[in-house]
């Protein structure tokens, strides 16, 4: 089964060299709500 997990800790990873804490807290926060969605409603 295909787990979306890996690959969105991947780009957040990635996220934070590139972008400021608070940029990434925020992106952290997205990537959160929007795995708890995926697994709530899939």
């Amino acid at each position: 089964m295909y787990s979306p997990g890996g690959k969105l800790n991947a780009l957040a990873t990635a996220g934070a060299a590139l972008q400021p804490p608070l940029s990434f807290h925020r992106l952290q926060l997205r990537i959160q709500g929007s795995s708890f969605f995926y697994l709530t409603y899939k």
